[in-house]
């Protein structure tokens, strides 16, 4: 063989193992990004849960004073 026909070869070796790589870094990549996704996917829905979960305590919050104020008025009158 030829040192032309063995540097083809080489290259043709070198090529492969090269596409080999990226379709795997390739693969990667797309793994992470899926899982990103559902990252974010998952912090939107945590976020949105701590709002409603702290719209709930204000409400809590407005509702027991209303009725500490009450009992303090019934308190007083007597």
């Amino acid at each position: 063989m030829t040192s032309s026909g063995r540097s083809r070869e080489e290259f043709n070796h070198f090529v492969a193992q090269l596409s080999d790589v990226l379709g795997k870094v390739h693969q990667q990549a797309s793994n992470t990004h899926e899982i990103n996704e559902q990252v974010s996917g998952a912090v939107k829905s945590t976020r949105l849960n701590l709002q409603d979960t702290e719209q709930r305590n204000k409400q809590i919050r407005r509702d027991s004073d209303e009725v500490i104020e009450y009992l303090a008025q019934i308190c007083s009158k007597q």
